[in-house]
């Protein structure tokens, strides 16, 4: 059985190229529909048919393997947005084990962006948990920013909202139109002051974010 390789043309986007490779499998797939039945099989009984220049069965693509790219199984290139590896950022977190003390930089080290030069990062979301829920009154903290080497820190906050743990629940957020400060640059460093605990335990603080090009002005 011939089959044709459909020329994959230049593009200058991943869509494009995901739909290229899509028009690229529709065809083959139709040359297959389209050809006598094969008798080749893989180790799982499913037909096979050659796409290159075959030396063995090993040389082939499976043929319920091209069908499921274009049906309900479709599996996309990668595309630029939150979680692919073009723009992930790891997160800022900060765990505070205990009952966290009321005081002004409560951690030991404070955090410090680090992400590619030539790079920032946009806040997507502000996040806390507890191990031990709030029980006497609200876990509060602030989150502050320095970008001059820890000589004066800023909330990223904006008004008056903090990030907070209502008294008996186990998770509190934030939302990015609730934030003063939405990016972050390369060595920033970011501090913790817990306004009340509420006797809760275990706190995890986390910041999400994505990277994007250029750097914050």
């Amino acid at each position: 059985m011939n089959i044709s390789i459909p020329p994959i043309p230049p593009v200058e986007s991943v869509e494009e190229l995901r739909l290229s490779f899509e028009v690229a499998l529709r065809r083959i797939v139709q040359q297959i529909n389209n050809a006598k039945q094969d008798t080749s099989l893989d180790v799982n009984d499913n037909r096979i048919i050659n796409v290159a220049w075959p030396v063995s069965n090993l040389d082939a693509v499976n043929v319920e393997y091209l069908k499921d790219q274009l049906g309900g199984k479709k599996k996309r290139i990668g595309q630029v947005g939150v979680g692919s590896t073009s723009n992930y950022w790891k997160g800022a977190r900060a765990i505070l084990p205990l009952v966290p003390s009321v005081d002004t930089d409560v951690m030991d080290n404070r955090y410090r962006v680090d992400i590619p030069t030539g790079k920032h990062v946009i806040i997507t979301g502000v996040f806390a948990t507890s191990k031990t829920d709030p029980s006497t009154g609200d876990f509060s903290a602030d989150i502050l920013r320095s970008d001059d080497a820890a000589a004066t820190f800023t909330t990223i906050f904006s008004g008056v909202t903090r990030i907070k743990i209502l008294n008996g629940e186990h998770r509190g957020e934030v939302a990015v139109a609730d934030l003063a400060i939405t990016e972050l640059n390369l060595d920033d460093e970011l501090r913790i002051d817990v306004l009340s605990n509420g006797a809760a335990s275990g706190i995890e603080i986390v910041i999400t974010g994505v990277l994007a090009p250029g750097v914050r002005p």
